[in-house]
């Protein structure tokens, strides 16, 4: 075998679109944004673990340009997972698109929408919110069975039998504790793609705000011309990521 050359063993593999993406061919959000599009972003919680006891946005309504604002009253309240494998998803059905408690620093607490980014920053400075701050889970090791329920919401489910348990901050479980995945909860999004994990406060058990959930804080969204108004379509938007989520966990 030795001095034998391989094909691909030990050989370099260029990336498949790497001349592509080297010459920047390759469309990027900003190279679709279509005109009449509406900013949204999302105002994020500043603790690790809170009840909101009362949001205000009635000031930053009134800034003009904002189309609509949207706080967890406004949203469906069925949970559904981010998670990403095949049907049956086995991780537990944990998410709202807005929460009333929120567990992590940097979880939404809102949605804004606006006709600039100008006037959506301005409006996030508006609106008042007043958290219940309760006490964080901030080791894996002592969530399980612990005092302290990230989710002890009763709409929390779970389709496999996995051991999951919100009652006992479990998100899956071997035939004994020691085999555990303690914690049935979330944190902070870091990339692209929402990572659902175990510990209730992973990032939050440094406390850090994780920037890169900048990466999903900012969107467009296309009005259809003369049919909706921007804070209609985005209602609608809100509605369909809803059911899109939905039916990708419970189709048969």
């Amino acid at each position: 075998m030795e001095g034998k050359t391989y094909q691909s063993v030990g050989q370099p593999v260029r990336k498949k679109d790497a001349m592509a993406l080297l010459l920047g061919k390759p469309a990027y959000v900003d190279d679709v944004t279509p005109r009449d599009c509406l900013v949204v972003k999302v105002l994020r919680s500043p603790h690790a673990h809170a009840l909101i006891e009362e949001i205000d946005t009635t000031a930053a309504m009134k800034v003009p340009g904002v189309a609509a604002i949207f706080t967890y009253r406004d949203v469906p309240q069925k949970r559904f997972t981010m998670a990403g494998q095949t049907y049956p998803e086995p991780s537990p059905y944990d998410r709202l698109i807005l929460d009333q408690r929120v567990r992590f620093v940097g979880d939404a607490a809102a949605i804004v929408a606006g006709e600039t980014e100008q006037a959506v920053d301005r409006a996030l400075k508006l609106i008042r919110v007043r958290y219940q701050v309760l006490e964080a889970v901030l080791d894996p090791h002592e969530a399980l069975d612990g005092p302290i329920l990230v989710h002890p919401e009763d709409s929390w489910r779970s389709l496999c039998p996995v051991g999951a348990d919100n009652r006992r901050n479990l998100c899956a479980s071997g035939a004994d504790a020691g085999t555990s995945c303690a914690g049935a909860g979330s944190t902070a999004y870091h990339s692209a793609s929402p990572t659902m994990h175990a510990a209730a406060a992973a990032a939050s058990a440094r406390k850090r705000r994780w920037r890169g959930a900048d990466i999903v804080s900012f969107i467009v969204l296309e009005i259809p011309p003369k049919r909706k108004s921007p804070a209609e379509n985005l209602q609608e938007t809100l509605h369909n990521f809803y059911e899109a989520a939905s039916a990708l966990r419970t189709r048969p």
